[in-house]
């Protein structure tokens, strides 16, 4: 399935959505592209009515998703323009469950 950055990877297997963060040099930490990328690949999986589940993992098999990718803070949220708000991003698929494959540490009080 086609995103639009290839630092996520959207798949389907049978009733099974996967969404996978692609970011392994910087822990899965979370760009602007792979941000507004994740309710693009979220609308793909809705509208397909075989998926049952959706599927959340990070690449690399050393961290799930560690935040956001502060290297693009000068770049793009910069104080000298004006900062980019983006959007809330829904996780929740609504026709479907949602599952997080954490195999590793996670940040952010997940246990």
């Amino acid at each position: 399935m086609k995103t639009s950055t290839r630092r996520m990877i959207a798949k389907k297997d049978g009733p099974i959505g996967w969404m996978q963060f692609n970011n392994p040099a910087r822990h899965n930490a979370v760009s602007v592209d792979m941000w507004k990328s994740v309710p693009e690949i979220m609308t793909k999986f809705e509208n397909d009515d075989q998926i049952r589940v959706v599927v959340l993992s990070g690449a690399g098999g050393k961290s799930f998703i560690s935040g956001a990718d502060i290297s693009e803070f000068e770049e793009k949220h910069s104080m000298t323009k004006k900062p980019q708000r983006l959007p809330p991003t829904p996780v929740r698929p609504r026709n479907s469950s949602l599952i997080r494959a954490i195999s590793v540490k996670c940040p952010h009080g997940v246990k």
